[in-house]
């Protein structure tokens, strides 16, 4: 067995997928498969296992990306196309047409109508006809649906064009009525706002959240995998790598992939093969390095065009010099693998790692509002499913809501120049 069929960056897993039983996720969903009429709300943190869930969940779902979906036509047209369902069929009927007069045959009522003819010497002559099937695209699929006794899952239903959401919701409402389940994946109840709020929908929807991954379940991906490859570590090995992985279990396989392929483990072996704990520094620094978070590391770390003053420059305990931004950045990798920092946490962080300046609690509140505004925009242009992080003023909290971006942060290149 190859590694790279064990530990599965971004794909579904079968000797390291963890259904995460004590959560009921796989009972809840299959429920909503068996019961035909209701619309399971699936939602969770970003790259925590949703679509490996309903894939190994839901055998019967035709899934659908929702980053496709801009209008209710669209949604039939990747249907069609997963189900083979033909955009369009035609009919045919010959007859003899003789002296003026016509024999002919039951032939329904034709749509578009085209002629052809090939004769005789004398009157007799033979023609056809063809015409488009009065049954549309739609009536098509949903009858294949009912029959098949499918489901469909809207993966990333986030992504789905919002001004189409309306109609959407109007074509599942039809669905379930008909006996079609539908489930909708996404990273954020709010991404249901539009469902939710139809009448019509009420009692239909039932909303499963996916929470983040603890440590324990986290820890069992590196016990399967490495007991599949006759692979041994230690205790403490498994416990590092969860902690990093920040409740991400795409985080634990990429990181217990690389850390067989740095021992050269490409395979399993006949023969029990150690691998010992690595410099978890360069372990780390390496894998960041190969990290696209910086694409939204960047405008974060350097914040808004300054205009006028320059802002105050500062030293680090590195030897680096860094504005507020920069500041806090280094603050949030001296913190820790967190999800959730508490502001007087972080301002200590950034006493840590400032030696000649001391920001004051107005520059670093004003300057989080300033980053989780960043954030936000970013969605807004598509470049992310959410923001990576979210400023909570009223808690003052800071909350790192994408664990890649996290993981950057901590481990990752943070000399960016402004250019």
């Amino acid at each position: 067995m190859e590694m790279y069929e064990v530990f599965v960056v971004g794909g579904v897993p079968s000797r390291t997928y963890n259904p995460r039983d004590s959560r009921r996720l796989v009972a809840d969903l299959e429920n909503i498969e068996r019961s035909r009429h209701t619309l399971g709300a699936l939602h969770g943190p970003t790259k925590c296992g949703k679509s490996v869930l309903l894939a190994k969940s839901v055998r019967s779902a035709i899934t659908i990306d929702g980053g496709a979906l801009d209008s209710a036509d669209a949604l039939w047209r990747e249907l069609a196309s997963r189900l083979d369902v033909p955009v369009g069929a035609r009919s045919s009927f010959a007859y003899r047409e003789q002296s003026g007069s016509t024999s002919t045959g039951d032939v329904g009522v034709p749509l578009v109508a085209h002629g052809s003819h090939a004769g005789s010497e004398g009157t007799e002559i033979l023609r056809s006809r063809e015409w488009d099937s009065a049954e549309s695209l739609e009536a098509n699929v949903r009858k294949t649906l009912v029959r098949e006794e499918l489901a469909i899952a809207i993966d990333d239903f986030h992504h789905a064009q919002f001004s189409a959401r309306r109609a959407l919701t109007h074509v599942f409402k039809s669905l379930l009525f008909e006996g079609v389940p539908v489930i909708l994946a996404s990273v954020s109840h709010r991404a249901y706002d539009t469902v939710l709020a139809e009448p019509e929908m009420g009692g239909r929807v039932e909303l499963i959240e996916v929470p983040a991954w603890d440590v324990d379940e986290l820890r069992q991906i590196g016990v399967d995998g490495f007991s599949a490859l006759n692979v041994v570590t230690s205790d403490q090995v498994l416990d590092r790598l969860a902690a990093e992985a920040l409740g991400s279990p795409q985080l634990m396989q990429l990181f217990c992939r690389e850390l067989c392929r740095d021992a050269g483990v490409l395979a399993a072996s006949e023969r029990s093969v150690e691998i010992h704990e690595p410099d978890w520094p360069d372990f780390f620094a390496a894998i960041a390095r190969k990290s696209t978070a910086v694409n939204s590391l960047t405008p974060i770390k350097l914040g808004p065009k300054e205009r006028g003053h320059a802002r105050q420059r500062m030293r680090t305990v590195d030897d680096e010099e860094v504005d507020i931004y920069g500041a806090i950045l280094k603050a949030i990798a001296r913190c820790g693998p967190r999800s959730e920092i508490h502001y007087r946490d972080l301002r200590s962080a950034i006493g840590d790692v400032v030696v000649d300046a001391n920001p004051n609690a107005g520059q670093i509140k004003n300057t989080l509002e300033h980053q989780s505004g960043i954030a936000a925009r970013l969605v807004e242009q598509h470049e992310f499913a959410e923001p990576v992080i979210y400023w909570q003023s009223g808690r003052e909290t800071l909350h790192i809501i994408d664990p890649f971006f996290s993981f950057f942060v901590r481990w990752g290149d943070m000399k960016l120049d402004r250019g």
